[in-house]
Parts: C-alpha cells; structure tokens; sequence
C-alpha cells in the first residue's frame, strides 16, 4: 500500500518529464521506484525502463525484488477485428494470443492468461459493442475477483 508521499511522488512521474526526490532513509523510495518502473514500462508501450542504484545490491535485490513481487498473477488481453473470427483462426491461427502467451505474459511469470478478441467490429450494432462492454467486465470480475 502507498502512503501519501509515495502517491505524491507517483502523480509527479506521471504529470511530469523529470521529477527529482528528496528523501531519508526507509521512506518507501524503492517501493515507489518499483511502482513506477512498472507503471511506465506497461502504460507507454513499447517501453524499455532502465533502473540503476548505488549498488548492484541495491538494485538486484532491493528495487527488482520489489519489482517481481507487485507483478501480475493474471492477464487479460482484449481485442478487436474486422475479420470473422472462424477466418481469422482458421486463415492466421491466433497470432496475438500466441505473442501475448509465451512471448510477453508467461516470459514475466504470468500464468494466467486470458484473450477475448471482439468483433466484426465495421458491421457491428451498438447493440453487440455494449453487449462487448458487459463481456469486458465480466471477465475481469472472474480473472481478478473483483
């Protein structure tokens, strides 16, 4: 859980392009740092996020164990086409849900995946998008048990 200063710090990198903090000893900066690295590398993909700490210790084991320890158990892809999902298997396989799988999610240590791809999106009502909408919160109610 964040305290005040964290969340304070947190809103600064996200408003932003430099932040600098100054700060005591155990006052939460490592957890912060973790967040933030987490934060950035999964909201401005593709993103790569460069950590770097006094120490190697400091690094390894302090920042990037915080880091392993706010991961995700599960993942949730949702995506969208205007190719009939019976073509799309059929023709492509499912490429994304592949890449998404054992490229990306399980290569971090997420075990639980789920992919849902919505569509034909062109040809469709917005009967069937609110109808999608009501699927997305669905599933993330069961994935995350919300």
């Amino acid at each position: 859980t964040l305290w005040e200063k964290q969340v304070e710090i947190l809103e600064a990198i996200r408003d932003h392009r430099k932040v600098a903090v100054a700060s005591c000893h155990e006052s939460g900066k490592t957890y912060c740092a973790a967040a933030a690295a987490l934060w950035f590398f999964h909201c401005h993909w593709p993103a790569v996020v460069v950590t770097t700490a006094p120490g190697g210790r400091q690094n390894e084991s302090l920042l990037w164990a915080n880091i392993r320890a706010m991961k995700a158990g599960a993942a949730v892809v949702f995506t969208t086409s205007n190719t009939p999902d019976k073509r799309e298997r059929e023709v492509f396989g499912d490429p994304l849900e592949n890449l998404w799988k054992t490229c990306i999610f399980d290569f971090c240590g997420v075990k639980t995946f789920f992919k849902r791809n919505f569509g034909v999106v062109v040809t469709s009502t917005l009967q069937q998008r609110q109808g999608w909408l009501g699927d997305v919160e669905e599933i993330i109610r069961k994935v995350f048990a919300v």
